[in-house]
């Protein structure tokens, strides 16, 4: 525990940091003896680094971005193709259930029906008498008019 922190103390005296410093320059009279426009910027190793890496850093923060918003569709994308997947799987079982459940309705309708007696006579009979009357009816009135 006292070695990470001598360790950590001296790593971090190893590499003092400089803050960054610019100066804007005007003075006419300083201007005119180093030959520079009116106007001059003066900035330090600090700063130039900053200047010179500037652009270096700005791709690297928009792949950055790119990278985090990519990985974010990425799982995003990921999720909905879980939950489709489930989606699926579930309406697969309700349908095979129905399926059983219908199945086995139209074995039980088939159970009812086989153990009907097929004896249709009875049915022949009021059939028969039906259309003897309706003859009959008919009959009458053709010959009555």
């Amino acid at each position: 525990m006292i070695l990470v922190a001598v360790l950590l103390a001296s790593s971090s005296m190893a590499a003092p940091t400089v803050a960054p410093a610019f100066t804007h320059v005007t003075d006419p009279g300083l201007l005119k003896k180093i030959k520079l426009a009116p106007s001059a910027w003066c900035y330090n190793d600090a700063a130039n680094a900053v200047l010179i890496t500037a652009p270096t850093r700005a791709i690297e923060v928009c792949n950055l971005k790119t990278a985090h918003e990519v990985e974010k569709e990425k799982i995003r994308s990921r999720l909905i193709i879980d939950n489709l997947t489930l989606r699926v799987s579930t309406l697969e079982m309700e349908n095979k259930e129905m399926l059983q459940i219908k199945d086995e309705e139209i074995n039980r309708m088939t159970g009812i029906i086989k153990n009907l007696p097929a004896d249709y006579s009875t049915w022949w009979a009021l059939g028969g008498f039906t259309v003897g009357i309706l003859t009959t009816v008919l009959i009458t009135h053709a010959v009555t008019k």
